[in-house]
């Protein structure tokens, strides 16, 4: 079941986050919990936090529509999408990108830009396969 988050998950959303950010391409730096926490509590308040659940949250997208720097427009972002490995089969990531792109619709949003830095295999033939262009590319470097 997908379904907004509640500050009940905040626990196993930062469980989650551990997880995600172990696996990733930011696993060189801190995992801040408490950083991590202000940052979830404020995107519940001002944007999506979507989880999936089974009985307890094995996945999450975090999501919020606002205005660039430079554009009156809104534009729709996605920060976070991670899957336990455990529930990555299946349509679940899609699921979770359809209903935060609705979302964002639902807002005034014009135009998606979902993130994909964390260094995740899939990530990009995901968002390909749902009709979202490479645009760009991060560049990192470790310099401590």
């Amino acid at each position: 079941m997908l379904r907004r988050a509640t500050p009940e998950d905040l626990e196993r959303l930062l469980t989650l986050g551990g997880k995600m950010h172990a696996e990733s391409t930011y696993r060189t730096i801190a995992y801040d919990r408490e950083r991590a926490s202000k940052e979830i509590s404020w995107c519940m308040e001002h944007g999506l936090v979507l989880v999936k659940d089974v009985g307890l949250p094995v996945g999450m997208l975090f999501g919020y529509v606002k205005r660039p720097w430079f554009s009156s427009d809104l534009v729709g972002y996605e920060d976070v999408l991670y899957l336990s490995p455990d529930h990555r089969a299946g349509r679940t990531a899609l699921n979770m990108i359809e209903f935060w792109a609705k979302w964002c619709a639902e807002r005034g949003a014009k135009m998606l830009r979902p993130a994909t830095s964390c260094g995740v295999p899939g990530a990009n033939r995901l968002y390909e396969s749902l009709g979202y262009t490479m645009v760009g590319g991060t560049f990192v470097k470790d310099i401590v």
